[in-house]
């Protein structure tokens, strides 16, 4: 990870020029001597008030305090070296803290002397000092204060913990712009503090927990003039990453929460945590294990999604667009029917065109024809389509499903054990898989074959697909070339069913033990 570099206690200093909109500033040897005399008056002044609400000293386990939830901000603005401080970091810093009429400021010097006495006060705390005679805590804090207004851009970050997700090796790994952390076992709130120094104070004391493993924590960044802008940037690599992953392996890999800053201890966009529903130990899993070698079927995929036509401006909606989000959707922890209804609704999306007339029959067939493999014959997919449409038509028309009526249903799909197999869950679990499945191999087909031309995501009028496929020498080229297509990505397994789920409980897997 790339550490910010901290100011030299002996001379001024100027950084690179950044993404901000005022000029990058630099922080003379005498206006350092000003800051940290009003910054040694503020932290003393601050310690005092907080001292006496019982607020300081904090322990250890939870050295970080903030604004508006462990204290009230009146306790402190108003108060002379409060006051002095923050008008010091507006002389200083006017690029920051002044605009011109009409201008919106690029931040206020009361927030930021806040969140600089936070960090002060977590460094006072982690070193054993005290704020009543501040001495090493404070410079560190002072530093990284004159490190962010002197820089001329925001780096935030994005620390997102994913269940069913490991390193061949367990190391660190990069890929597409994603940096996999090195596995620490019981360590990972410790990890993403190292790289959102605020992370602690966003748990508040009560990190979110899972048991799901191999779990995994995914960090990815943005850098730009304001850090508010760059969240969804921020994450978006790592949702990349992880459809990539669902789409070429067939990875269970789920969020569990995530963790979203910047990288220094004294800023403005102060670390926020995000519980993400998730199973607190899901059963069905099928691990995504990744090495330097997965970097190279990941970056074709993803350079093959980036260059297709999802939406044009005039589009609300495309049907491979909805096919991808109902796709991810089915990873979240919700009732089984409902991932029956909408990966149904995926399947049609990816198979079924514009005419309304003899739907299921249209995806049955096309699915049987295209989708077929060695270990996956025309007939089972067939039937298995079928029965898993007649399940979804059953519930989207308001039927009542009883037990027996769904063990019907468990018993016409071909990947489904027999009862006596395994658990009733997985069961249920095989049939969801078994309708995903589908679903990714069906979006891999349309992009590989949109790609060279064949079934294009959009024409007018679009290919005669099913009076095309009457030919089964042309049916079968179609096959082989998108399952070449796959294999050309460096993933030909990804054309072909995915590997049998495991049972957390009842099963071996890659890193279920340490």
């Amino acid at each position: 990870m790339a550490t910010r570099g901290l100011v030299g206690g002996a001379s001024g200093y100027q950084r690179p020029s950044g993404e901000g909109p005022g000029p990058v500033m630099s922080t003379s040897l005498a206006e350092m001597d000003t800051l940290r005399g009003a910054a040694v008056a503020a932290i003393t002044e601050a310690w005092g008030a907080l001292a006496a609400e019982h607020v300081v000293p904090c322990s250890r386990y939870r050295p970080y305090i903030r604004v508006g939830r462990d204290y009230e901000g009146g306790l402190l603005t108003g108060r002379p070296a409060f006051t002095q401080f923050s008008e010091i970091l507006q002389q200083i810093y006017p690029a920051w803290f002044a605009a011109p009429w009409g201008q919106e400021r690029r931040w206020y010097p009361d927030h930021l002397a806040f969140q600089f006495i936070e960090a002060a006060i977590a460094e006072v705390t982690c070193r054993g000092e005290t704020g009543d005679t501040p001495n090493d805590a404070v410079e560190v804090a002072l530093l990284h204060l004159v490190d962010y207004l002197d820089s001329g851009g925001s780096r935030l970050a994005c620390a997102r913990r994913v269940s069913h997700l490991m390193t061949a090796d367990r190391k660190e790994l990069t890929i597409v712009g994603v940096t996999i952390l090195e596995y620490r076992q019981f360590q990972e709130t410790r990890q993403i503090t190292e790289v959102i120094p605020t992370a602690h104070s966003a748990y508040n004391g009560e990190r979110p927990q899972s048991f799901a493993p191999p779990e995994a924590t995914l960090v990815s960044y943005a850098t730009g003039p304001d850090p508010f802008a760059l969240a969804r940037d921020a994450e978006r690599p790592i949702d990349r990453l992880l459809l990539a992953l669902r789409l070429l392996y067939s990875a269970t890999t789920a969020d569990v929460y995530q963790v979203t800053g910047e990288v220094t201890s004294v800023c403005r966009y102060t670390a926020t945590l995000e519980e993400i529903p998730h199973d607190f130990h899901p059963v069905p899993v099928r691990p995504a294990v990744v090495s330097a070698s997965t970097a190279g079927p990941v970056e074709k995929l993803l350079a093959l999604y980036d260059s297709t036509e999802h939406r044009t401006e005039k589009e609300v909606v495309h049907g491979l667009e909805m096919a991808i989000i109902k796709f991810t959707s089915s990873f979240a922890p919700r009732p089984w029917f409902e991932k029956v209804v909408d990966l149904a609704t995926a399947l049609e999306a990816t198979l079924s065109g514009t005419d309304k007339a003899d739907v299921t029959l249209r995806i049955c067939t096309r699915a049987a024809i295209i989708l077929r493999a060695d270990t996956d014959p025309a007939p089972a997919i067939f039937a298995d389509v079928k029965a898993l449409y007649d399940l979804r038509s059953s519930l989207v028309h308001g039927a009542i499903i009883t037990q027996k009526q769904l063990e019907k249903w468990l018993a016409a799909l071909s990947t489904v054990p027999a009862p006596g197999d395994c658990t009733p869950r997985m069961r249920n679990e095989q049939l969801i898989d078994r309708l995903r499945d589908l679903v990714r191999r069906s979006i891999l087909m349309r992009l590989l074959l949109n790609s060279d031309g064949r079934w294009p995501l959009r024409a007018d009028p679009p290919p005669p697909v099913d009076q095309l496929w009457t030919d089964p020498a042309v049916a079968e080229q179609w096959r082989i070339a998108w399952h070449q297509g796959a294999a050309d990505l460096g993933a030909a397994e990804a054309a072909c069913p995915a590997v049998p789920l495991r049972d957390s409980i009842f099963d071996d897997y890659p890193g279920k033990t340490t």
